[in-house]
């Protein structure tokens, strides 16, 4: 077996995990019937749910994350699939082995209550799982030599021994007003009414932050965007045909923030002027930027010169 085939394995049963935890957790446990599904902000049980919807909704759900992340697999442009249903997978299985645990041994429902830091664990387990599945995913290979940029497309001419770099950031206020509000909204509804929805609107405090400012380098390695301090996307050389600036209309690339659609990417922070490049394997990776013919010339001078040699 591969390499590369070992990590898309691992990577896969790694999706798995949560329906084995809570599989587990479900036949270990002395659950209550109903079972406590909802707690406030001051952990007590606001809602419950019956002992078998509880079971077989759990299972449904990380199993069915499980066996998309295996069929992502097969796909054109497996890696953000698979990395998208173990996210759901892990949600779903690190709240339910939080509920089962917290529960298991109870009476009745009423007496399990939910601490503040049990909540932010199991979105934490959320996030690492998928992380590692994104990390042991082999990323696509360099396409092989393709036709360099159009003639009447922006290029800078270089020399042999020349060497150019593009830096610009991109910043927008849609998103950090967004991530303000529902970071004020999330504090005041995880404090005086609801935990997890207060814990969903922080989870989208941390996207808009993350979005609210992008930095673009383009050199002799290629493209890449930086989001926040962990998210990287990189768009290597070699597999761009050519550069251009573009008008970008969100919702022409699935409207805002990072967006995969068939045969494109992109990241969009608002609407106006963005660089677009052309894959050699016929797709296409956009991103919002306000001078795109400067990082344009500067991609397709390097593509031009390396497809010369």
């Amino acid at each position: 077996m591969t390499t590369d085939r070992l990590r898309k394995l691992l990577a896969l049963v790694l999706a798995t995990v949560p329906l084995i935890a809570v599989a587990t957790a479900l036949a270990l446990a002395d659950l209550p019937d109903p079972v406590p599904s909802h707690w406030d902000a001051s952990g007590a049980v606001n809602g419950t749910t019956g002992a078998v919807p509880f079971t077989l909704i759990t299972l449904a759900l990380t199993g069915g994350s499980a066996l998309a992340a295996i069929g992502f697999a097969r796909t054109a442009r497996p890696r953000y699939g698979v990395v998208a249903c173990a996210f759901a997978a892990y949600l779903v299985g690190a709240l339910g082995v939080l509920t089962v645990v917290a529960a298991s041994g109870a009476a009745t429902a009423q007496e399990v209550e939910l601490p503040l830091l049990s909540g932010v664990g199991a979105i934490a387990a959320a996030l690492l799982g998928p992380a590692l599945c994104w990390v042991l995913w082999p990323a696509p290979g360099p396409a092989g030599p393709v036709a360099g940029p159009a003639d009447q497309l922006p290029r800078l001419d270089l020399t042999d021994d020349e060497r150019v770099v593009y830096v610009a950031d991109v910043r927008s206020r849609g998103f950090a007003w967004l991530a303000v509000g529902c970071g004020l909204i999330g504090l005041v509804v995880a404090v005086t009414a609801d935990l997890l929805i207060g814990a969903s609107l922080l989870a989208v405090t941390v996207t808009g932050a993350m979005l609210q400012r992008a930095t673009v380098r383009a050199d002799a390695n290629g493209l890449r965007v930086d989001l926040g301090p962990v998210v990287r996307v990189r768009v290597p050389l070699a597999d761009i045909r050519q550069a251009q600036s573009q008008e970008l209309r969100p919702m022409e690339w699935g409207g805002w923030g990072y967006r995969v659609l068939p045969n494109r990417r992109a990241v969009i922070l608002r609407g106006g002027p963005g660089l677009v490049l052309d894959l050699a394997d016929g797709s296409r990776f956009a991103v919002t930027l306000d001078q795109p013919d400067e990082a344009a010339a500067v991609l397709n001078g390097l593509l031009h010169r390396s497809r010369q040699g």
